[in-house]
């Protein structure tokens, strides 16, 4: 995919200037170069093992590795989008790896958890064992913070592209040397790479409270509480104890009406009891005399009858 034409944009100042729009993003077979070669130089192009190197070579081994780079590119890179693509997948890579870290995540997990892209990264920083605890993961981070410098060569000294043609006069734009670490860091990109081309200025911005807190030093210990006076404890001691003794006399007040309660129950219980008792004996006596008043009919009836079949009036 080629690159836009640069467009005229009027400064603070009311300057005519030319910026231009961007470019693709990388493609996963450029991150994967970049990956590879980056592998090749780490003892070169990486903060934790270039330690000695001059800043030419850096340099040289960037536009070496810009140029493999474009071989396969759809659009013409810069230099310096290569370094800051660099910075912006190891920076994902080191905060996501320390997210796990910091919710228990083991090893494996990590490794599990990880994209093929973050686990080359993660394989070239040869990070250190999750198994760390707190305070020697924030010493490496503090040290992995200061070797991303090392990463970055000064943009003053790099080469720049001025092959573009605007009106028919070559323009390129120099770039502003990265500030110092505790003033400015590069906007992390997670996936792939947006940012505008060589000709134009590079973005950054402010780390947030947090983040500068978190990585620039190491975990601070929690603040002691102040000291309890005697007599405020004494007041505190005091207030708890009335407080357990209205406690309990709100529970002997219930237990007592509990028990309360449950003697009126005993007590209906044994009314209906008695009541069901007296019942059943009037209705025996009732039943009773019932029989007796049919006995002594039936014997009636039978008299009369016999004496109608014997002839008696």
């Amino acid at each position: 995919m080629s690159e836009f034409m640069p467009y005229p944009y009027r400064g603070p100042g009311g300057a005519l200037m030319r910026f231009k729009k961007r470019k693709s993003r990388f493609t996963f077979q450029e991150v994967e170069l970049l990956l590879s070669e980056v592998q090749k130089q780490r003892h070169i192009l990486v903060g934790k093992f270039n330690r000695g190197i001059s800043k030419d070579l850096k340099n040289r081994t960037w536009a070496a590795l810009t140029a493999r780079i474009n071989e396969v590119s759809e659009c013409h890179r810069e230099i310096i989008e290569v370094i800051k693509k660099w910075a912006d997948l190891k920076c994902d890579t080191k905060r996501r790896v320390a997210a796990m870290r910091a919710s228990g995540a083991t090893a494996t997990q990590i490794a599990q958890e990880l994209s093929p892209i973050e686990t080359m990264v993660h394989q070239i920083l040869q990070m250190p064992n999750p198994n760390k605890n707190v305070s020697n993961l924030a010493i490496d981070d503090q040290m992995d913070d200061e070797d991303e410098d090392e990463d970055i060569p000064d943009l003053s000294e790099i080469p720049h592209s001025s092959s573009h043609m605007a009106n028919g006069r070559p323009h390129s734009f120099g770039f502003r040397p990265i500030a110092e670490k505790s003033q400015v860091r590069e906007k992390p990109n997670h996936n792939t790479f947006n940012g505008p081309s060589s000709a134009s200025i590079p973005t950054f911005i402010a780390p947030s409270t947090a983040a500068s807190s978190s990585r620039s030093a190491p975990a601070r210990l929690p603040p002691q509480p102040a000291p309890v006076e005697p007599r405020s404890l004494q007041e505190h001691l005091s207030q708890s104890a009335s407080l357990s003794l209205q406690e309990q006399q709100a529970t002997t007040l219930l237990i007592g009406s509990l028990s309360r309660s449950l003697e009126s129950l005993a007590e209906s219980v044994q009314r209906l009891v008695h009541t069901q008792q007296q019942f059943s004996r009037d209705t025996l006596q009732l039943q009773r005399d019932t029989l007796h008043v049919l006995r002594d009919f039936s014997t009636n009836a039978l008299t009369l009858l016999q004496d109608k079949v014997n002839g008696h009036p």
